[in-house]
């Protein structure tokens, strides 16, 4: 299998003194590739995201974690990183040259090992803090659907979006698509169904339309608690990649089903009953759908499906 990581990041293991960064992994898989610049594990730290009980203490005690530490118990490596051209050219006309001049100013966030991979890349110096999000042919609707949403700059009044800064669409000089935001912070939420998601969700859909003669509502398609954060009680909602017109309660059902089924191991099925079960429970408006027209629906219109299983959207 072909893979995103492969084709634009070069890496050599190497000694402390001669590397870049270090490479966390997990079960044999690189996820992050840490700057060794004085500010590589605190911002990774402050703005990368887990829900595995392990993963979250070893992000939340990265920046004091020695990284000989890592070495010795083998969760990771040293090398010297650099990326492809065509990528390197693209982000160095987008920021001040100075933020990658040492080639080792950014950390790099590896998505899930899957055709359809994708990569982050977190750039920070001094003013410059951007995201870089990086796809090829195989997530083409994804991130394109994504820029065209942030693009538009909408505005909601319960959350706010990533602030769209440029984008590249896949061309003969850049072969992939790239969504450049400003770089936001903020703890990811707990696993929770509360007052406030809902109003979130509600909010998100209240733009319709008719097709075939049934109202379809706005969606962000990806509704779960790692793609929304808090800071001072404010929220930020962001990887609007799956966005859609779907049915009415797509994106509440989906934040249940998603910690039923990733974070509590329930069977899909099982899991999309229960959070069906859930909202109708709580008593919030579904437009008068009974719970086996939404099982069916929600199926329908997750599109993605692994054998009988529902598709679940990656998690960083």
């Amino acid at each position: 299998m072909d893979l995103l990581v492969d084709d634009i990041i070069r890496k050599n293991r190497c000694k402390k003194r001669d590397a870049t960064h270090f490479v966390i992994e997990k079960s044999g898989q690189a996820r992050f590739f840490v700057s060794l610049s004085r500010n590589g594990k605190r911002n990774l730290a402050k703005h990368a995201t887990g829900f595995s009980i392990g993963l979250r203490i070893l992000l939340r005690m990265l920046p004091w974690i020695p990284l000989n530490l890592l070495l010795l118990i083998k969760l990771g490596y040293y090398c010297r990183l650099s990326l492809s051209i065509p990528i390197s050219c693209f982000i160095n006309s987008t920021l001040d040259v100075k933020v990658l001049g040492l080639e080792n100013e950014y950390n790099v966030l590896v998505g899930t090992y899957t055709p359809k991979q994708k990569l982050v890349l977190q750039c920070s110096n001094n003013d410059v803090n951007l995201y870089f999000k990086i796809g090829n042919m195989n997530s083409n609707s994804e991130i394109l659907s994504e820029i065209e949403f942030l693009k538009k700059k909408t505005s909601f009044k319960s959350f706010a979006i990533p602030k769209f800064v440029s984008a590249n669409r896949i061309n003969q000089f850049i072969p992939y698509n790239i969504l450049v935001t400003e770089e936001f912070s903020g703890k990811i939420i707990e696993a929770e169904l509360n007052i406030n998601i809902v109003r979130i969700a509600q909010e998100i859909s209240k733009e319709s339309i008719e097709v075939d003669g049934e109202s379809l509502y706005f969606s962000h398609g990806d509704f779960a608690p790692w793609n929304i954060r808090q800071l001072e009680g404010d929220y930020i909602v962001f990887d609007w990649e799956y966005c859609g017109f779907r049915f009415y309660g797509y994106d509440l059902i989906h934040f249940l089903y998603q910690i039923n089924n990733k974070l509590k191991d329930m069977k899909p099925q099982e899991a999309l009953s229960e959070a069906i079960s859930h909202i109708i429970d709580l008593k919030i408006d579904l437009k008068s759908e009974n719970s086996f027209t939404l099982y069916k629906k929600y199926i329908e219109y997750s599109k993605y499906i692994h054998g009988s299983e529902v598709f679940n959207c990656e998690m960083y």
